[in-house]
């Protein structure tokens, strides 16, 4: 079977900056620290051919990318226009990494809450004037992506200020206040959700 390629453009895409900046990130970071492993060899990221894979962790599917043409962009002092990721079903699991990777995992981890946290707060104030300042009164996607945000805000674990707090749900991941001190990142949500999330989000704006 053929992946589904997803597509992201700057001008449809309000999360389209974030996106890039996740991934040029997080695949410029892993070549330069392979670089330093290997004593300065390391496989060519301008070969077309070279790729990241990415698994989520609830959702049937993986994501490839193929880095070269979005860091080709940069190189050249210009920023990206299109994003394209391969989609293919797995059955969910816990996103792999090799052994010694908690490098890695950092990095990704870190970089994903940095990007979705600034997409998050660039467009609450338009999701606020449109739909009102409860939260309750939000989109369902807007009102889960709050409690993400505040969750990457605290290293990535819920927290909920208010212990009577109104449960929050989407795609069958689902946060109260009995969720309190959850880790959420690469328990529930690895960049796979986070995407199709906001693509969920960017729906409302």
């Amino acid at each position: 079977m053929m992946s589904k390629v997803r597509t992201y453009n700057a001008g449809h895409h309000n999360f389209f900056d974030d996106l890039a900046l996740f991934l040029s990130s997080l695949a410029s970071s892993l070549v330069t620290i392979e670089a330093f492993r290997m004593g300065g060899q390391t496989k060519a990221v301008s070969d077309p051919k070279y790729y990241m894979q990415f698994e989520a962790c609830t959702l049937p599917i993986k994501l490839t990318w193929y880095p070269q043409a979005t860091l080709m962009a940069i190189a050249a002092n210009a920023w990206p226009n299109e994003i394209e990721l391969h989609e293919d079903a797995i059955h969910p699991r816990y996103p792999t990494f090799g052994v010694g990777s908690r490098g890695a995992k950092n990095l990704h981890a870190l970089s994903l809450q940095a990007s979705f946290i600034r997409f998050f707060e660039s467009y609450k104030g338009r999701v606020s004037a449109q739909f009102g300042s409860d939260p309750m009164q939000w989109p369902n996607e807007w009102n889960f992506a709050r409690i993400i945000r505040n969750a990457f805000a605290h290293d990535g674990v819920i927290t909920f200020a208010n212990p009577n707090a109104s449960a929050v749900e989407w795609r069958g991941i689902k946060y109260g206040p009995t969720a309190q001190g959850r880790q959420v990142i690469f328990q529930d949500m690895s960049f796979v959700e986070i995407l199709v999330l906001m693509e969920d989000m960017n729906a409302h704006l």
